[in-house]
């Protein structure tokens, strides 16, 4: 492995105790101007004993600092252990438009080389974790805001706001965000009660997923053993589409003809196929009720 970043360090006030296991970095907004200097005045700021909070670094679009060791706790996000805290200098307030400006993109490109740097350390995926992945305990990068939908009550923050998250994961990963990569399979838990051909109780998850302009495919792939696979009661999100249609393309069998994948219909996956279902440009959530004997899971591709 690579070794971390050491800019400039300035330490913080006030820290917790050693994590001995680096899971995932959040990304923070200071709700500060951004310019040069930021990062200093911020790093400054964490001096303060009256102010309560610290994270790892924090980046403007001229400098990065150090604030706190990354094998030590930060108070940066509401649960704190086993990630890294990264704070850009950033209103958080405004449309995602505003990263296209210099500075914001100058801040951009340098807090992407850390981050690329803080995973080639520590084996973190460079990809975006979903709230469903945070509680599962797999590596990646979030926002401030993912803490908040994965632990609910830990903390209130919204940051980093309006974010170009796949002009981020794509920095980080030296590739072009037109080329956006498989999200890696999301696994789901057992759950509501099957019945042949159906379901007598169901189950909710919701998952959040990166926004993008353009459709995608969502694969829904079934676990192994159990009675059948899984019956999805549910999904908000989809194009309408026929039973005969979604069977020629993907050889599922729907519960019943008439709909597909949208609002109230409901379709069935049989063990050992899986479907692949298409979500329109501007979805970043979907609800799924469902019912299934075994765990099963998600994964996002591009069409």
């Amino acid at each position: 492995m690579s070794k971390p970043p050491a800019p400039p360090y300035i330490p913080a006030k006030h820290t917790g105790g050693r994590q001995d296991r680096i899971d995932r970095i959040v990304m923070h907004g200071t709700v500060s101007n951004t310019e040069c200097g930021g990062a200093l005045a911020i790093a400054r700021y964490f001096l303060n004993p009256s102010y309560v909070s610290s994270a790892h670094y924090v980046v403007d679009p001229c400098n990065e600092y150090q604030c706190v060791y990354d094998h030590t706790i930060a108070w940066h996000d509401g649960t704190n252990t086993n990630s890294i805290g990264v704070e850009l200098c950033d209103l958080v307030e405004g449309p995602l438009e505003r990263w296209d400006g210099a500075e914001h993109s100058a801040m951009l490109e340098r807090a992407a080389d850390l981050v690329r740097q803080l995973c080639e350390a520590y084996g973190i995926a460079k990809r975006k974790l979903t709230p469903a992945q945070i509680r599962a305990g797999e590596k990646g990068i979030c926002g401030h805001d993912d803490m908040r939908d994965a632990f609910p009550g830990s903390t209130s923050h919204w940051d980093p706001g309006a974010f170009p998250w796949d002009r981020f994961i794509a920095l980080i990963n030296n590739t072009s965000d037109t080329e956006e990569p498989f999200m890696s399979l999301t696994p789901m838990p057992a759950g509501g009660k099957l019945r042949p051909g159906g379901a007598d109780e169901l189950a909710y998850t919701s998952l959040s997923v990166p926004l993008v302009d353009r459709e995608r495919e969502l694969v829904v792939a079934p676990g192994t053993g159990g009675s059948a696979g899984v019956h999805i009661d549910t999904i908000n999100t989809w194009k309408t589409i026929t039973a005969d249609q979604a069977e020629q393309r993907w050889g599922a069998s729907v519960t019943r003809p008439g709909g597909f994948g949208s609002l109230g219909k409901d379709m069935w996956v049989h063990r050992h196929t899986s479907l692949r279902l298409v979500i329109p440009p501007g979805v970043g959530k979907i609800d799924i009720v469902y019912a299934s004997d075994t765990a099963w899971s998600l994964a996002l591709a591009p069409l």
